[in-house]
């Protein structure tokens, strides 16, 4: 995992490494190190224009998207708000068809999931709980559907 920082560089094995300097971006790309974790990663911030910038080239495909046949490779993100509020979330200016969803925590229950909200860019917005586990799932639409993507939180 590779975690960039405003003021520069921080390689690290686990987010927690680099605290407590405040993290802009998270980037990872690859397999679970823990094929039996939910998620690839934690997002380092409650909110960011973008707050992960990443990869799905090298990712499997294990997923469905509940509002999409999806059969792209995928990653999962981990992300606690700090704040009870409506949250927008969204793939803009990533480099494929992308389709996003939400669950939450852990247990698989579906909170949000779009496909094609702009052109083949992706939406959800949902009212999220302070301290909640969800888990942000950016996904191609297609098996040939990966790559660059930036996950934004508003």
């Amino acid at each position: 995992m590779t975690l960039a920082r405003a003021t520069g560089l921080c390689t690290a094995l686990a987010l927690g490494a680099c605290a407590p300097e405040p993290i802009d971006t998270a980037e990872w790309s690859g397999e679970l190190e823990d094929p039996s974790a939910c998620f690839h990663g934690d997002i380092p911030q409650s909110t960011g224009a973008p707050a992960v910038v990443g990869t799905t080239a090298f990712a499997s495909a294990n997923e469905r998207a509940p509002c999409a046949r999806s059969a792209g490779p995928e990653l999962r993100y981990r992300w606690r708000p700090d704040t009870t509020r409506p949250y927008r979330i969204d793939t803009f200016g990533s480099e494929f068809d992308t389709v996003l969803y939400v669950f939450r925590g852990c247990s698989r229950e579906p909170v949000a999931c779009n496909d094609d909200h702009d052109s083949l860019q992706s939406l959800v917005a949902f009212d999220a709980t302070a301290g909640q586990a969800y888990i942000l799932v950016v996904d191609g639409y297609e098996p040939s559907d990966q790559g660059d993507f930036l996950l934004t939180i508003r």
